[in-house]
């Protein structure tokens, strides 16, 4: 599994980021090398510099967050309908599918606050994971 939040700025500071493209390509490739799947994203702000919470950018969030599960152990279907239910009812706006050649599912999400983006992250990382192991997440501490 890998996820990633790409966050509008420092936003407890009152900043956000001043850019013309955000450019994110990840590749997910079978360990022989054969390519899976491919996530291209590119936020570009209209209407003039500084504007990234504009749509097809942000949308008025300030938190994109992805997470993808890559696994062969389960249909990909199945890992979608799992992170769907992980999020189902929680009121943050996301949407789940699966990925080419049966080989898993993703989810991306926004959100405004980064409390929230984490929490649903983390749902969705332990529905899964629970899914493909049998086994529950360990519950994890600060130190």
């Amino acid at each position: 599994m890998l996820g990633e939040t790409i966050t509008a700025g420092r936003l407890a500071r009152g900043e956000r980021h001043d850019y013309r493209v955000l450019a994110t390509d990840l590749e997910i490739a079978r360990p022989d090398g054969t390519l899976l799947a491919v996530d291209t994203l590119r936020l570009t702000p209209g209407g003039g510099r500084g504007a990234v919470t504009g749509p097809a950018v942000f949308a008025g969030h300030d938190h994109l967050a992805t997470l993808f599960a890559v696994s062969g152990l389960r249909p990909a279907a199945e890992i979608a309908d799992t992170l769907h239910r992980a999020l189902d009812g929680s009121g943050l706006r996301y949407g789940v599918s699966t990925l080419p050649e049966d080989s898993g599912a993703w989810l991306r999400l926004l959100e405004d606050s980064p409390v929230r983006t984490a929490a649903a992250l983390d749902a969705a990382w332990r529905a899964v994971r629970l899914l493909l192991t049998g086994e529950p997440a360990p519950a994890l501490r600060k130190t």
